[in-house]
């Protein structure tokens, strides 16, 4: 049987100063605090739209959890990073919170995946 990971509790001082932290990042557009249940105790977003997004956050979170044990039941998820063209959507446990940050995707004018051209192929 597993042993209960001892955390430290995330008081509200520490939640308000990592969201403020957060959003004052260059490019940062949304920023989502959730609890230990995936229920938003904190966001830049109103709140049935947080909620859906801690949800779809779930989710995902299940089945990936899923995919990494199949590959390594010693594993653990410890974040996501999903990217479109248009914006990045970090997902981190720390302790008892989970933070979701979406920004922008743009890396100085870089691309994040290099563009391969036709005629390399």
């Amino acid at each position: 049987m597993d042993k209960p990971v001892k955390t430290d509790k995330r008081t509200k001082s520490y939640v308000d100063e990592a969201f403020r932290l957060l959003q004052e990042q260059p490019g940062v557009k949304d920023v989502i605090v959730l609890n230990e249940l995936a229920n938003p105790i904190r966001s830049t977003l109103e709140q049935a739209r947080a909620v859906e997004y801690c949800g779809l956050y779930e989710m995902l979170y299940q089945k990936v959890r899923y995919m990494l044990h199949q590959i390594d039941p010693e594993d653990e998820v410890l974040g996501l990073r999903v990217r479109t063209k248009s914006d990045e959507t970090i997902v981190a446990k720390d302790g008892k919170i989970t933070v979701m940050v979406v920004q922008n995707a743009t890396d100085m004018n870089q691309p994040w995946i290099p563009r391969i051209e036709e005629k390399q192929l």
